[in-house]
């Protein structure tokens, strides 16, 4: 399980606090040691320098408990899960040398906090709850996030009725301090319990602190759906609508006929008349809104919609396009947002494209249908310009690390075709990143043996960048 970043963005603050607490333990000033230690700290070394003395002194002072405690918390925030686990259990084990003071109670409130979050990321959800139980019971500054940690760890070991329990109780008492991860877990419990008005105001907050991921337009929609309310539910379930047309080859009659089965069953259900304004928004159809789109309800999904729509009628005005773009933070896993983004600024500035390419970029990297892709890589090679054919050959970065990374591990070098047919494109940025980056990995094993045969049968282009690389 991987840490997201407001996950992360906490443990930096225990690592932080816990220097200060540790300033403060009067007790541990005795030691001679502990005051040694307390020099390196304060000493003003950062980064490596400051590691690689916080090392050497674990090593030398293996009953120094403040150290390990440190050294497990770094580790584990940099995601090295094996040192951290190992500093951590040694740290348990010199428990009893920790000071025996109030503010030595954090110290040891944040080893407990440690464990748990290992455990959970390592599944054992039983060890986990235990040690956050600890942490819970030691700690007075750092409790609201031991009880949002505690939801996770139940929620995550399938115990929903008391993670949604402790997920209350932590929201009630620190509202302010909840993760992306526990406003999704929330709509999660609140939906399979079937309370969707509990759940609406957690779906309003994701949308402005989350990130769309693949069917949470269905979760969304089906919340506000049990809400009573089909218009927001129609707007929802078109998220994913979206999603899926630039991720897997949906033609325009399906998505038109998915919309037409939401459409009847609207009406089916005498719901049409509450939800028509919105079903016009997504069929994209000429037919008149009943109400103003200026006199509607504000709501995210709705606004995006109106936006797109605008963008994609090629007439939005720069205020349009820039309040579209702040919607990057939600919609950055789409491709379609990428591409409307793209159409949207080379509208307002069409002599200037190659400054947008990064946007192309991004849109490449979500892996988008081929359709997409193609177009994409098309538009790009004209800023530089390439012919249609030749574009098609262009390689972003993160590809030939692909490339690279895929015949380091399994010795397939298929993907090389790719790169050298990058390379027999004029010289351009994609060219020369290409260039850098195998350069860089050609002593690595067979992979110089594998240029130098190719190397023997090029011609023009391709074996001058060869030989460069190979030189």
């Amino acid at each position: 399980m991987e840490m997201d970043n407001q996950v992360r963005w906490r443990l930096i603050l225990l690592v932080v606090l816990y220097a200060g607490v540790a300033a403060g333990c009067g007790d541990g000033g005795k030691s001679s040691a502990y005051a040694d230690y307390l020099k390196i700290k304060n000493s003003g070394v950062t980064g490596k320098e400051l590691l690689d003395a916080l090392t050497g002194f674990e090593v030398k002072n293996t009953g120094n408990f403040e150290s390990k405690v440190d050294l497990g918390s770094y580790y584990l925030l940099t995601q090295d899960y094996e040192r951290s686990e190992v500093y951590l259990t040694r740290a348990e084990s010199v428990l009893g040398n920790a000071a025996k003071t109030k503010e030595s109670k954090e110290s040891t409130a944040i080893l407990y906090g440690s464990l748990a979050h290992l455990r959970l990321m390592r599944e054992d959800y039983g060890p986990a709850l235990e040690y956050v139980n600890k942490a819970l019971k030691l700690s007075s500054k750092n409790h609201a996030e031991y009880e949002y940690l505690k939801a996770r760890i139940l929620f995550s070991d399938g115990k929903k009725e008391d993670a949604l329990k402790q997920f209350e109780t932590a929201y009630k008492n620190n509202a302010e301090k909840i993760a992306v991860e526990d406003i999704d877990a929330m709509i999660k419990l609140y939906t399979g319990a079937e309370n969707y008005e509990a759940a609406v105001p957690f779906v309003e907050l994701f949308f402005v602190r989350g990130t769309y991921y693949p069917g949470f337009g269905v979760i969304a929609s089906t919340v506000y759906e049990g809400a009573g309310d089909y218009g927001k539910s129609v707007l929802c379930a078109y998220l994913d609508i979206e999603y899926y047309q630039s991720k897997v080859d949906l033609s325009e009659e399906e998505v038109r006929g998915n919309i037409a089965r939401v459409k009847e069953t609207l009406i089916a259900q005498n719901h049409f008349d509450e939800a028509r304004d919105d079903v016009i928004l997504i069929e994209g159809s000429a037919e008149p809104f009943a109400v103003s789109p200026s006199d509607w309800e504000p709501f995210f999904v709705r606004e995006y919609l109106l936006l797109e729509r605008l963008i994609r009628s090629g007439a939005a005005p720069s205020r349009t396009v820039q309040h579209y773009l702040g919607y990057e933070n939600f919609f950055k896993h789409s491709p379609a947002y990428y591409l409307n983004s793209w159409l949207a600024l080379t509208a307002l500035d069409q002599g200037n494209k190659q400054n947008y390419v990064p946007v192309l970029e991004k849109l490449i990297a979500l892996k988008p249908v081929s359709g997409i892709d193609a177009q994409a890589r098309e538009w790009i090679g004209e800023t530089l310009g390439l012919s249609k054919s030749q574009s098609a050959n262009l390689l972003m970065p993160f590809e030939v690390n692909e490339i690279l990374e895929t015949f380091s591990r399994d010795r397939n070098s298929a993907g090389f075709e790719r790169i050298y047919a990058l390379y027999e494109l004029p010289d351009n940025a994609y060219v020369l990143n290409a260039l850098v980056l195998v350069k860089n990995r050609r002593d690595t094993l067979f992979l110089r043996e594998l240029l130098d045969t190719r190397r023997k049968t090029a011609a023009g282009r391709l074996r001058e960048r060869i030989d460069y690389i190979l030189q």
